[in-house]
């Protein structure tokens, strides 16, 4: 019976140590995976501010190696694989706009190409990358939370420089960040516009609003001008019950006299962007 007793109290003892080991096994490797970022919860995909000011965005959502004169400087990953590094090897990006819409905010970060010398790139072929990130303020601990971010939202600008972004209304709580670009070179000149979506900065609509080569004609040389304008209006409400905007096209051009062209699109929304075909259709 004694040899019973210890038989059975040792099985107990091996069985509990082994289903511990096991335990702390299970432990240790989902601790691992979630180290390597495969696996998130909700706690860890959440990131908080503690304040607006630049040093404290740029870190949050960089994640630099420093920042130097509000600049972070950080290393390329994946999704800048596409964005400006500069001679040093490193990507220079600041803080260029905050809007607040009620308790959101939106804010743009400008990436510059930083020479050897320390200078900006001002070539007119020279642009800037932007950043989109937005922030909602928690109304239970004052915290500012991180709900959005795209690090590569798209490029633009000349001579190392872009035209900071602005908010646009297209109507039945669609709101877009439209950013402003260009080019120009021997005497024509080429903007467009890009407006994304400020909730999941899909690209809603690229559009060409100016084209026009009046800088090679010489002075009343009607016959050389060739020149395209167009400008975007939200439209206040479509019969749809959709976002619309309209495109009113203006062309100017000579055939044996100045001809201007004039008409509109409409482009409705279908959910994910506008049709951005329709204002190529002719005249």
């Amino acid at each position: 019976m004694k040899t019973f007793i210890l038989l059975a109290f040792a099985l107990f003892w091996t069985t509990l140590f082994s289903c511990e080991k096991k335990s702390d096994s299970i432990k240790t490797d989902t601790l691992a995976v979630s180290k390597k970022g495969s696996i998130k919860t909700a706690e860890e995909s959440i990131t908080f501010l503690k304040s607006l000011n630049k040093i404290d965005i740029l870190t949050k959502f960089f994640k630099p190696y420093k920042i130097i004169n509000d600049t972070a400087i950080w290393e390329q990953d994946l999704e800048s694989i596409n964005m400006r590094v500069s001679d040093d090897g490193f990507i220079h990006t600041v803080v260029d706009s905050i809007y607040q819409l009620d308790d959101i905010y939106i804010i743009i970060f400008n990436t510059y190409l930083i020479m050897e010398d320390g200078q900006i790139e001002s070539g007119h072929p020279s642009g800037i990358d932007y950043s989109i990130g937005t922030i909602k303020k928690d109304k239970n601990n004052g915290k500012y939370i991180i709900t959005g971010f795209k690090k590569h939202l798209t490029s633009g600008g000349s001579f190392g420089y872009g035209l900071p972004g602005e908010i646009v209304d297209l109507k039945n709580k669609l709101k877009a960040i439209k950013i402003t670009g260009g080019w120009t070179g021997t005497g024509a000149i080429m903007e467009n516009e890009d407006y994304f979506n400020i909730e999941d900065f899909s690209n809603l609509l690229h559009i060409e609003t100016y084209n026009s080569n009046e800088g090679l004609c010489e002075e009343d040389d009607f016959k050389c001008i060739d020149k395209t304008e167009r400008e975007v209006i939200p439209f206040d409400k479509h019969p749809s019950n959709k976002p619309a905007i309209i495109i009113k096209y203006k062309h100017t051009y000579y055939d044996e006299q100045v001809i201007i062209i004039e008409k509109s699109d409409t482009l409705i929304y279908d959910g994910y962007h506008f049709n951005n075909d329709v204002y190529y259709e002719g005249v």
